[in-house]
């Protein structure tokens, strides 16, 4: 199992987090083979065809990461990750790299797994066992 450290800044934590933090649908990697691609959500709730921002290596873009966890209402976790992160390196939180912050967004929204996707929400067991009586009333 990996943990949320493990990926190095670069395309895949990039990918990691517009996933799993951003919202981003279907994303892959280029066919070149130089970054991802994926469907971001614009202003109105549409998917739109982009390239992934480098959030793990470039400061503006990560920037990005602490409004977005502030309208998911993971802000007061995701600075908690955030100040542990960096207590252990010996700087304030608000010197942290944009590394740093992916990682510590990662752990705010609970994509515990590194490479792996963000575990979904169960169905609640009403809804749950009405999609097995309506299976079972079609198979036989």
């Amino acid at each position: 199992m990996a943990a949320v450290e493990d990926p190095k800044p670069g395309p895949e934590l990039d990918a990691l987090v517009a996933e799993a933090v951003m919202g981003w649908k279907d994303v892959r990697r280029e066919s070149g083979g130089a970054g991802y691609r994926g469907r971001k959500p614009d202003k109105l709730g549409r998917f739109r065809d982009a390239r992934v921002p480098p959030y793990s290596t470039e400061p503006r873009e990560a920037a990005a990461i602490a409004a977005r966890l502030e309208a998911l209402g993971r802000a007061g976790k995701f600075s908690k990750e955030l100040q542990k992160s960096s207590h252990v390196k010996g700087v304030p939180a608000e010197w942290a790299p944009p590394a740093e912050l992916c990682r510590a967004a990662l752990k705010a929204v609970g994509a515990a797994r590194a490479g792996k996707r963000p575990i979904r929400p169960h169905l609640p067991a009403r809804r749950a066992e009405a999609l097995r009586r309506r299976k079972r009333a079609h198979a036989g």
